[in-house]
């Protein structure tokens, strides 16, 4: 099966084709270079292609490459990001995505896309339902819904096969861009860890959790067709006592947590339901938050 996997460099990306590379016929499209990842692609016979999502020649790209399955994974930075450059936030995620459609609509191929929690905002009851009204309360989450409605959209009109979906906060082991990998690294390299605000409860998922089921819909198509999925965990934690536990887990310094102000457009409360990808696709977070903790501290402190 071919593959073409947009935002491939990234962290979602790169542990995707590290994984699965033997599995597939993978062509990796990336906007910027991670050396990395393409000495790995270049030793594994992968094709890499550089093109940007918001150009209109990425779509040239995946019709001459005939994908099966366009794996969708770009999205312009981080929370703080998309807030600071609102027009290039709208243009990659929302427009960028329209190319993707526009070129699988040519090809009839399927479309899987990674959204965000941030699509819901604040959770006003126990869980965010996939039924929920989405209400996102920043730039990020404004985008990746507006990209939702384009799938939606081109689903409805063209009949484009389609699965969504909205994980949790992503961690693992990285160089330290997402929250956890983050407040480990700073407490390793300078014996502290910063906390915006502190009350916000969050939900995180285990990278290894998210490629299951993005390798579930590969190979179950007639399962999750035209379906959109929270992938997350059981349990919340709130910011400072994610901070606590990763203070915990380094023994040998003497870690301070600084309470800083809270993020303007921060979603302080979202818990995800997960009953329906447990229902679908037998879904179960799999890695203990402690033991993430300890795996990520683990390779950062040897590095």
């Amino acid at each position: 099966m071919k593959i073409f996997i947009v935002g491939g460099a990234g962290f979602v990306g790169s542990n995707f084709i590290k994984k699965f590379h033997n599995y597939y016929e993978i062509i990796l499209c990336q906007s910027s270079e991670n050396e990395e990842l393409s000495k790995f692609c270049i030793k594994n016979n992968i094709i890499v292609e550089k093109c940007k999502i918001q150009d209109s020649k990425i779509i040239d790209l995946i019709l001459n490459h005939k994908p099966e399955i366009v794996l969708h994974l770009a999205t312009f930075g981080n929370l703080k990001k998309c807030e600071t450059y609102q027009n290039e936030a709208f243009d990659v995620n929302v427009l960028g995505t329209r190319n993707i459609l526009t070129a699988c609509k040519k090809l009839n191929s399927r479309i899987i896309y990674l959204s965000s929690r941030e699509v819901y905002g604040n959770t006003n009851s126990n869980s965010s339902l996939e039924t929920d009204p989405l209400l996102p309360n920043n730039i990020l989450g404004f985008t990746k819904m507006l990209s939702e409605s384009l799938i939606l959209e081109f689903n409805e009109k063209f009949k484009l096969d389609y699965t969504i979906f909205r994980p949790s906060n992503i961690y693992g082991i990285e160089k330290g861009k997402f929250v956890v990998a983050r407040m480990i690294k700073s407490a390793l390299e300078k014996n502290k860890i910063e906390v915006f605000g502190g009350n916000q409860e969050i939900n995180l998922v285990h990278i290894n959790d998210v490629l299951y089921c993005i390798n579930f819909t590969i190979k179950n198509p007639q399962v999750v067709r035209n379906q959109i999925f929270n992938i997350g965990s059981s349990n919340n934690v709130t910011i400072l006592d994610l901070a606590k536990k990763i203070q915990n887990h380094i023994l040998n310094k003497q870690i301070s947590i600084e309470i800083l102000d809270s993020r303007t457009g921060e979603t302080t409360f979202f818990k995800p339901n997960i009953e329906k990808s447990k229902k679908f696709f037998n879904f179960e977070p799999q890695t203990d938050l402690d033991v993430g903790i300890k795996e990520i501290t683990s390779e950062l402190d040897n590095t």
